[in-house]
């Protein structure tokens, strides 16, 4: 779908334009959240986040250990 941006104003919950634009899409990403207000992961963000947790573990005690084979 192609597009352009449109310049408007925010009143409240009230989007108002400067000109007639026609027909118009409104795009929102919005982030699900938890009753503590933290965000929904699924199993692949997980799982990255675990990945990431062990390499920098990993590579941390590699360097402290001057460890060649564990830095490859």
């Amino acid at each position: 779908m192609h597009g352009r941006y449109v310049k408007y104003e925010r009143v409240g919950d009230t989007l108002y334009l400067d000109k007639d634009c026609g027909l118009i899409n409104i795009l929102y990403k919005g982030v699900e959240m938890d009753d503590d207000g933290l965000p929904l992961l699924n199993n692949k963000e997980v799982d990255a986040i675990a990945c990431f947790c062990a390499f920098v573990v990993l590579y941390k005690r590699a360097l402290a250990s001057n460890n060649s084979a564990l830095l490859q």
